[in-house]
């Protein structure tokens, strides 16, 4: 692609769909979908506009700026990254480099967490640890508007982002944000009754081998310390229940605990659980969930 050559012509929308399912067909198997989303963020349409107008002019400049996205895309920069969003539980959030880039699976987390605390007269407390974006805790403030939620990361860049989604949701009032390695720094006055997490299971072998799969390859453009699990991507894990048990009242006025994993870490994990907080009972929820309810 020479965007000099772009930029002087008047390319329609089909014209600019077709140059960049050629330009990423051979470095992105979703070639055709990145093209699309591209353009209509670039044209601020629906993807559905885009075929219901194919004939119509894009002009030089958004043709150049699209151009320069697609340029990323067959890079390998994931498209959340390129247009600074990705969308969760249908709700628009932003994100960047210093963040993860919310997954679909990491949703079933959030709904059955929602589900929980729905059957609470009064809602209770909850608690996102890693929070990252804000993803988990906004949406499940949107859901559950009186409940007191608690979230954490130890970036602060991830932070800052994470309230700025908070704001943008209007809900920085109802979502309490800290610097924290994990559970460190959660006041006596939030002690959550459930805990809700997604932290890093990725194992530090897939990690360092990420960039030579085409479908692990965009893991490597996301912060890494968000992702490396240690040897077996359960270290993290360890740490965290470990800091349940030694803080009793966390511990105590815990009744339910939500955590995303890899499948196959699921019995392994359950074992640790077991060995930190024997009086919790575990459940599968999807093959990425599995949820702990203390024993009555």
């Amino acid at each position: 692609m020479h965007s000099k050559n772009i930029a002087e012509q008047k390319t329609t929308i089909k014209q600019a769909l077709r140059e960049g399912v050629i330009f990423l067909r051979d470095t992105s198997p979703t070639f055709g979908l990145d093209s699309e989303i591209l353009l209509s963020e670039i044209l601020k349409k629906n993807r559905e506009y885009l075929f219901a107008h194919n004939d119509e002019a894009v002009s030089p400049t958004k043709i150049k700026k699209y151009h320069q996205w697609l340029t990323q895309r067959r890079k390998g920069t994931p498209i959340p990254y390129t247009i600074g969003h990705k969308y969760f539980l249908d709700h628009k959030f932003t994100v960047d480099k210093y963040v993860l880039i919310p997954r679909p699976e990491t949703e079933a987390l959030v709904e059955e967490c929602i589900k929980i605390a729905q059957t609470y007269s009064k809602p209770p407390t909850i608690a996102d640890i890693g929070t990252g974006s804000g993803v988990i805790a906004i949406s499940i403030s949107l859901a559950i508007p009186n409940a007191k939620i608690v979230a954490t990361d130890k970036s602060s860049t991830a932070l800052k982002i994470a309230s700025r989604n908070a704001k943008k949701h209007r809900v920085a009032k109802r979502v309490t944000f800290f610097a924290s390695d994990l559970l460190n720094e959660i006041p006596k006055e939030l002690l959550p009754t459930i805990i809700v997490t997604n932290l890093p299971y990725v194992t530090s072998d897939e990690l360092k081998h990420a960039g030579e799969k085409p479908d692990t390859f965009g893991l490597t453009f996301e912060p890494q310390g968000a992702l490396d699990g240690g040897p077996d991507g359960l270290a993290v894990f360890r740490r965290f229940f470990a800091q349940i048990s030694r803080f009793p009242q966390i511990q105590n006025n815990l009744q339910h605990l939500l955590l995303e994993h890899n499948p196959k870490q699921r019995r392994a994990l359950w074992q640790i659980a077991h060995d930190f907080l024997p009086e919790f009972a575990p459940h599968e929820i999807t093959p990425f969930t599995s949820r702990w309810d203390r024993k009555k």
